[in-house]
């Protein structure tokens, strides 16, 4: 139980980490186009 709880701690980290980098991803091309 306990490994299962922490691989999926382990996902919802690694989501949150890649969502941040898309908004950043998204930030700079938002600034390019203008």
């Amino acid at each position: 139980m306990k490994e299962g709880k922490q691989f999926s701690w382990d996902i919802r980290e690694r989501s949150f980490e890649y969502a941040l980098r898309a908004i950043k991803l998204y930030q700079f091309l938002q600034e390019g186009k203008d």
